[in-house]
């Protein structure tokens, strides 16, 4: 089951797009060489990741000391593990002529070393599982202190602390697609997860799926991990040409289309009623996770800017009035909430061209469209160019 389950991860984590290529390789091949210890005598499983699957492509066993050795036939680069008994290596990133060594006898920190780009991808994974450290001892202690009174303010400030490593992490894997631009394992860094959450926005961070995407086809013609890439990479161009029709269609300077909608106790609020110098206008549903993420990031940034002039108007759609009004409690947003039970198909959300959630838009004190920006993240870097230049003058 543990296995099972592992294998799941590793196919979400990798791959997002349908159709099976197999690791299976024609004639013409060239010999990678894969050396390494156990720690026990164990059999030890070649695995390669392919789109839907992971499989074993070699066995062998390993001798008393733990050693074992593959010679595997390859034309192209592929994504593979290592299985010994209950043992799992990190992924590795093996090209035509590599000679890698792997130690993983179940310490915590495995040792790759060789390869084009497997001890590098390997550094990279290291720093990685850092993170995760770092993140399951707040949580660890964040558990403890649950029935502390001061327990809402640890929450907040493990949840910067969160955010901090995870921008750390994300500093890292930047600099290592900016670095190895020749690299296929930077399809492995772009779909890097911390739990559930991954690290890059396919929308927020888009210029960096278009990056690998354009170095790549370079580099790696055919290949059938960058194929995948590609087909992802197509649908989000897409998704950007309609985000560009949108931001066309919702001009800045521009008013807003008028909204009012009933609020948490059923009363009528609309957007034009809206104190403050800047309103935030917040498309989300409590159903779709990454809303919920953006829930928390937003509740940082209002906080940061709500005694300067900013508000936040959140238009939640939800046919469900009452997980709505959970979703609010539960997730402590104190600003003007409002929510359409008519969900993605309000003339609200068609008048405003919500497509994907979260969407955000900026308005100034006349409700005239300031911006539009799909991430709080994007908000948030123009909210705080606003404001450092007001502090100039």
């Amino acid at each position: 089951m543990k296995r099972r389950a592992i294998r799941l991860h590793l196919l979400l984590l990798l791959f997002a797009s349908a159709g099976i290529i197999s690791c299976r390789q024609p004639a013409g091949h060239e010999r990678a060489y894969i050396t390494g210890n156990t720690g026990s005598r164990e059999e030890v499983v070649l695995r390669c990741i392919d789109t839907l699957r992971t499989y074993g492509t070699d066995s062998v066993k390993s001798r008393r000391n733990g050693d074992f050795s593959f010679k595997l036939k390859i034309t192209e680069p592929g994504f593979y593990f290592i299985e010994a008994g209950k043992v799992r290596s990190g992924i590795l990133v093996i090209q035509p002529g590599d000679s890698i060594k792997i130690y993983a006898g179940g310490t915590d920190r495995e040792s790759i070393s060789g390869g084009i780009e497997a001890e590098r991808y390997a550094r990279f994974t290291e720093k990685r599982q850092q993170a995760l450290r770092e993140i399951d001892s707040v949580s660890a202690f964040l558990e403890q202190a649950r029935y502390r009174d001061d327990f809402a303010t640890l929450r907040d400030s493990a949840a910067l602390k969160y955010n901090q490593i995870a921008a750390l992490l994300k500093l890292h894997a930047t600099e290592y697609i900016i670095n190895n631009p020749a690299a296929l394992s930077q399809i492995l860094v772009i779909n890097t997860k911390i739990g559930q959450s991954s690290l890059f926005d396919e929308f927020a961070d888009s210029r960096w799926f278009l990056l690998i995407d354009s170095t790549l086809r370079e580099h790696y013609p055919g290949n059938r991990h960058l194929i995948l890439h590609q087909r992802r990479v197509d649908k989000l161009k897409q998704r950007l040409a309609l985000e560009e029709a949108s931001r066309k269609a919702l001009q800045a300077g521009n008013a807003a289309p008028p909204i009012r909608l009933p609020d948490m106790s059923g009363n009528p609020r609309a957007l034009g009623d809206t104190p403050g110098e800047y309103t935030l206008v917040y498309f989300w549903a409590p159903n779709d996770a990454a809303s919920r993420k953006s829930n928390h990031e937003l509740k940082q940034f209002y906080e940061r800017y709500r005694n300067r002039g900013l508000s936040v108007y959140a238009v939640s759609l939800d046919p469900l009035a009452e997980r709505w009004k959970a979703a609010v409690n539960l997730d402590k947003l104190w600003w003007i909430n409002v929510n359409d039970t008519l969900g993605v198909n309000s003339p609200v959300a068609a008048e405003y061209m919500v497509t994907k959630l979260p969407v955000i838009l900026l308005l100034d004190s006349k409700k005239k469209i300031i911006d539009r920006f799909v991430s709080v993240s994007m908000a948030g870097e123009y909210m705080e160019s606003v404001f450092k230049g007001k502090n100039k003058h």
